[in-house]
């Protein structure tokens, strides 16, 4: 009985040392400190989310690159091709005074149709132009109508065909704007303009 006595007294002071040291590790921190550790957890969040968003917009941003480089890839094929068409429209205006059922006159008509119908697939559509309002970023003016009855700023004649591709502009329409009439400078009934002296060269 002595002996365990002994063991048991021996025994006592190791597990109350060790009680005040675990004690010791998970003793609170001061108000101050949980109040850091608050404001670098809020840190890090806020600059997990801003990462976070800033990754989305990215992946956005390339998805929306990708989807314009792949409709915009032929685009300088599509432009080259315009003036294969134009000669196309050349030579059928040339030819329209011949036989409409003449082997060569079917054979070209074919041949266009087919090639606008390539185009066509490939986005490529004629700008609508005549009797539209003018539009300086699909239309070129090249003359003013004074005229054409129609409202000022309105195409009322189509000299070359535009075309666009997907909704981008790859040759603007070559156009004529109706444009306001003039006024008369000398009305018959009205008040005549003083006419303008003449320089001689004996006055200068």
């Amino acid at each position: 009985m002595k002996a365990e006595d002994n063991n048991t007294t021996t025994e006592t002071p190791q597990v109350e040392s060790v009680s005040d040291t675990l004690g010791d590790a998970v003793a609170p921190e001061t108000p101050s400190e949980l109040d850091s550790m608050r404001a670098d957890r809020d840190e890090l969040r806020d600059k997990f989310l801003r990462a976070q968003a800033e990754c989305a917009n990215i992946s956005k941003r390339l998805t929306q690159q990708h989807q314009i480089a792949l409709k915009t890839a032929g685009l300088d094929l599509a432009r080259s091709m315009l003036s294969v068409l134009d000669n196309l429209d050349r030579t059928l205006d040339a030819i329209s005074g011949q036989d409409a059922e003449d082997a060569l006159v079917e054979g070209i008509k074919l041949v266009r149709t087919e090639f606008v119908k390539a185009l066509k697939d490939h986005g490529v559509a004629p700008i609508v132009a005549v009797g539209s309002a003018f539009d300086p970023m699909r239309h070129e003016a090249m003359l003013q109508d004074f005229q054409s009855d129609a409202s000022p700023g309105t195409v009322t004649q189509e000299l070359q065909r535009g075309y666009c591709m997907h909704d981008r502009v790859i040759r603007p329409a070559k156009v004529a704007v109706a444009a306001a009439k003039p006024v008369a400078e000398r009305s018959p009934d009205g008040p005549q303009a003083p006419e303008q002296d003449e320089v001689n060269d004996a006055d200068v």
